[in-house]
């Protein structure tokens, strides 16, 4: 049997597992090379495969359903199931009703949309949301609904039998809410979606009219004739439709679980999002709906030279899910890029190599690649993922790296996954409003997003991954939800801010700095809640008035998305795309401008300590009125640029707890590409930084070292460690000495490595790091033991 227990861990045939699952889709390989790749999975360390199950292709007609390849061989779902279970390879069934995967119709019938046009999204004037190849639908509409339902009964009808057998879990959907991502303003202005919208807004606001126009500054509304906003949108207009929207996905994603209970689908129910989870797609509105949180992670999918176009997701998106969807959900990356379809990308294996590992330090109980087949859509449209197989079924060099991670997680399994994280006592917030794109988040017009401003708000995770180079392990906590006492457990709390928030959660930021707790935030100042409305109770936190306030970097991103979107792209690179596979435009036409961003190197703002550390800040420079006089509780500590502004501060509140504000993104940079661009004294000044800010606050690291590298040591119950070395820039050599309070060790095993680094203890608590260009390195630290210790005593006295 299948299920999951309450440590995370997966369970297949009754034993618990690290679960090493890939993505080999049916109906795209050619069922002559099923077998053959199934048994070459198996043979590296695969215990699992994932499909989706496309609609479109299995009910080509409304009720014509064909599960067993009359219509084509890529319709023969049975014939795949039966395979895999020779091959004794279990399944992750993913039926959808969506399955996106650069797909027809995102995998749902083009006659749903064209025959049933009342459950098709509308724009503003009522026009149908839809493209070449798909239609977006009102989730909620009784038609789709019903149509979805019987779409969902007829596969778990014919998945049955095999539940006992191949079949270990069940995917609702699949990253729901993604098309809604950045629409503010143009849908769904279907009349079943804006009923649903109005009674939200009466529960909301109490039946009253008047209620709703203060809060929207808007003297024409009324709650019996609101429409989801229009452009221009106000602030308050834009939170509530996106609370409604976020609320609205997760109803549906109930909905789809209780057909799943109602079907007696016996295996665990898996929610999947994109670890780029821009509203709606909001994983702590979905939590506790499935067992199983999913999430995706495509660290690199751009033509860059560099390994990643987001170097440290791997290591902070598990981290930070976990926060959103708290400790009982079994925490998966449902796809972890193993290549990417667009033929402009350059995917090495260290990308695939850093992806995993980075999961694995971070508490991950498995993942499934994707995809790990190359082959064509039914329609003969090519899908190259450059992955572990080719459209023939030739292995690549993605295959050998893959086989050498699994046999690490199956040699040592059962370690990995009693393996405890060593947090420091460092809270590092996560505010998931900030995936919104508002309306100030937008250029003149709203009709395009700024691009400094995304950067900016996508920036907001860079210090963590400064923090893990320096030294630290911090946790994120998702801030709505964190308790007092949880915060006041925390010896420092860091808040990066976009500059607004709910009142409750500013109330709890007071409460723990006028407890003792020390609170950092940066690149702003909280002024305001989620509407816009002023809280003067923030200025306990942020006394020192504001000065001048600017996005650095306007020129360059604009030369670089004129030359390499509109030129490059639009009027030159697309036409040969669109002709090669048109389903994935939608795809590629989304992420374009994005990839363009996250591999630019742009102006920074030039900063120093009171100590002076020179400091690059990334995006934002804000500065503050120095107070007329010094003294008192008031103190200054942080940043100053080079004409001397205060650019950073700290206050002392009564109870001894501070109050910081950095006024820029320190670290930004780290969640791009842009990061293998920096010079090693800019990371050194981003390293120095952070441990004065936690060691003159209490918190001693765990580990020091001149080196750039992400240390993150897990304990084993019997008291040993595991170590993950993760080696991001190029070969660098160097001691890293790690802290009295785990302990003393006296011996250092190499357990793997990808590229042949070294490691050797080298004196107390010492070990000498020869690493590699983009290696990962898994050491055990072998403990002394108290016997060991009192013999070596007793010989010494002797």
């Amino acid at each position: 049997m299948s299920g999951v227990r309450a440590d995370g861990a997966f369970v297949l045939r009754g034993r618990e597992v690290y679960l090493r699952s890939g993505e080999l889709q049916y109906f795209r390989v050619r069922p002559d090379l099923w077998r053959p790749a199934l048994d070459r999975l198996r043979d590296a360390g695969f215990n699992a495969v994932s499909t989706y199950v496309p609609w479109i292709i299995h009910e080509p007609r409304e009720g014509t359903l064909d599960f067993e390849g009359h219509s084509g061989p890529y319709a023969n779902l049975t014939g795949f199931l039966e395979q895999c279970r020779a091959a004794e390879l279990p399944v992750m069934i993913r039926p959808g009703p969506q399955i996106y995967a650069e797909f027809r119709g995102f995998g749902i019938p083009l006659w749903l949309g064209r025959d049933h046009p009342a459950c098709v999204m509308r724009g503003p004037r009522g026009k149908l949301v839809k493209g070449d190849y798909y239609f977006n639908y009102t989730l909620l509409h009784p038609t789709y609904l019903a149509q979805a339902e019987r779409w969902l009964r007829a596969v778990a009808a014919l998945l049955w039998p095999r539940f006992a057998d191949v079949v270990v879990s069940w995917q609702l959907d699949n990253e729901t809410g993604m098309p809604l991502g950045n629409t503010l303003g143009n849908f769904d202005f279907n009349p079943d979606t804006v009923a649903h919208y109005r009674r939200f807004l009466c529960e909301r606001y109490g039946q009253d009219d008047a209620a709703l126009r203060t809060a929207w500054s808007d003297t024409g509304v009324r709650l019996e004739t609101a429409l989801p906003p229009r452009r221009p949108v106000g602030q308050a207009a834009a939170t509530d439709w996106y609370d409604f929207l976020e609320g609205w996905v997760a109803d549906y994603l109930r909905r789809l679980r209780d057909v799943a209970v109602d079907c007696e689908i016996p295996v665990p129910l898996v929610v999947n999002d994109l670890d780029i989870y821009l509203s709606p797609a909001s994983p702590g509105a979905k939590a506790g709906i499935a067992q199983v949180q999913g999430y995706d992670i495509y660290s690199k999918a751009s033509g860059t030279p560099s390994t990643a176009d987001m170097p440290f997701a791997p290591s902070h998106d598990p981290e930070r899910f976990r926060a959103l969807v708290g400790p009982a959900a079994t925490l998966i990356s449902v796809e972890l890029g193993a290549g990417w379809f667009d033929p402009r990308a350059r995917i090495k294996p260290e990308a695939t190599v850093q992806a995993t590992m980075g999961g694995v330090a971070h508490g991950i109980t498995g993942h499934s690649y994707y995809v790990v087949h190359d082959g064509r859509d039914p329609d003969g449209a090519p899908y190259d993922f450059h992955t572990l197989f080719d459209a023939e079924g030739r292995t690549t060099a993605h295959y050998e790296a893959v086989a050498r991670i699994h046999a690490l997680l199956a040699a040592h399994e059962a370690e990995i996954l009693d393996a405890a994280a060593c947090y420091d006592d460092i809270l590092y917030l996560t505010y998931q409003p900030y995936a919104r794109l508002m309306p100030g988040d937008y250029l003149p017009g709203q009709r395009l997003p700024d691009p400094l401003l995304y950067l900016e708000a996508f920036g907001l995770q860079g210090f963590y991954d400064v923090l893990l180079t320096a030294g630290y392990l911090p946790r994120f906590a998702d801030a709505q939800r964190v308790e007092d006492a949880e915060l006041a457990r925390a010896r420092v709390v860091v808040f990066p801010t976009r500059g607004w928030v709910d009142e409750a959660t500013l109330a709890k930021l007071v409460r723990y700095v006028e407890g003792g707790g020390h609170l950092i935030t940066f690149p702003t100042v909280i002024s305001a809640d989620a509407h816009g409305r002023p809280l003067p109770a923030a200025r306990a936190l942020y006394p020192y008035a504001p000065g001048s306030s600017r996005h650095i970097g306007y020129g360059t991103v604009a030369r670089r998305l004129i030359v390499d979107l509109l030129f490059r792209y639009l009027l030159w690179e697309r036409r040969r795309l669109a002709r090669r596979e048109p389903a994935a435009m939608q795809n590629t036409d989304s992420f374009e401008g994005l990839k363009v961003l996250l591999n630019q190197r742009l102006p920074a703002a030039r900063l120093r300590t009171a100590k002076g550390v020179r400091v690059r800040g990334d995006y934002r420079l804000e500065t503050f009125e120095r107070p007329a006089a010094e003294g008192g509780p008031f103190r200054e500590d942080g940043l100053v640029t080079s004409d001397g502004r205060l650019a950073g501060y700290a206050v002392t509140l009564t109870g001894g707890g501070t109050s910081t504000v950095w006024g820029t993104v320190p670290g930004g940079s780290y969640t791009t590409g842009v990061y293998y661009q920096l010079i090693p004294a800019e990371r050194a000044g981003l390293r120095q930084l952070a441990a004065a800010a936690m060691e003159t606050r209490g918190v001693a690291r765990r580990w020091q070292s001149e080196l750039d590298v992400e240390c993150v040591p897990r304990r084993l119950s019997d008291g040993d460690y595991l170590l993950f070395v993760i080696n991001r820039p190029g070969d660098q050599q160097g001691i890293v000495s790690l802290a009295p309070e785990l302990g003393t060790i006296r011996a250092v095993e190499i357990l793997w490595t990808w590229n042949g680094s070294s490691a050797i203890l080298a004196g107390e608590n010492c070990i000498a790091l020869g690493l590699k260009r983009d290696d990962v390195l898994v050491l055990r630290l072998r403990k002394q033991r108290q016997d060991e210790r009192d013999e070596q005593d007793a010989t010494s006295g002797g």
